[in-house]
């Protein structure tokens, strides 16, 4: 994964802040999805983490590496939140591209109690026949709006 930490992380207190997780589209390089986002400057600016990890499965990830997976994903946020205490549990955010936004949506509604927030950029509805998902829409607290 790739981590775009602000200088002021070393001089930031305890739980002050937030995190945000940001997942590639398909076959899209982690760095990219990272760099070309704007999340890196922003988080410069507002004092706030952005990670930008490898989540997609070996055959069809852009380094052709064990990808992470939702496990893994919810472990790195474990393993980030013990690195950096820095950040607030509160304000841990999910961000995904495409495939990745559609990935986002997913974590989100499974781990409503992690995320404060999920960001979904041109996602596609790949989950949209999954009864799992459709139950989990009808049994969450969460809001959602749509802006075009």
């Amino acid at each position: 994964w790739f981590e775009y930490v602000p200088k002021t992380v070393k001089t930031s207190k305890n739980k002050s802040m937030a995190l945000v997780v940001s997942l590639h589209g398909n076959q899209n390089d982690p760095r990219i999805q990272g760099d070309t986002t704007g999340w890196p400057e922003l988080a410069a600016k507002e004092n706030f983490i952005v990670v930008s990890p490898e989540w997609q499965p070996k055959d069809v990830n852009f380094f052709k590496v064990d990808g992470l997976g939702e496990e893994g994903v919810m472990n790195l946020i474990k393993d980030l939140l013990v690195k950096y205490p820095q950040v607030d549990p509160e304000k841990i955010y999910l961000n995904g591209l495409s495939i990745g936004g559609a990935e986002s949506f997913l974590l989100g509604l499974k781990h409503s109690d992690v995320f404060a927030g999920v960001g979904i950029t041109s996602g596609v509805n790949v989950f949209a026949d999954e009864d799992w998902c459709y139950n989990k829409l009808l049994d969450t607290d969460v809001s959602f709006s749509i802006k075009y």
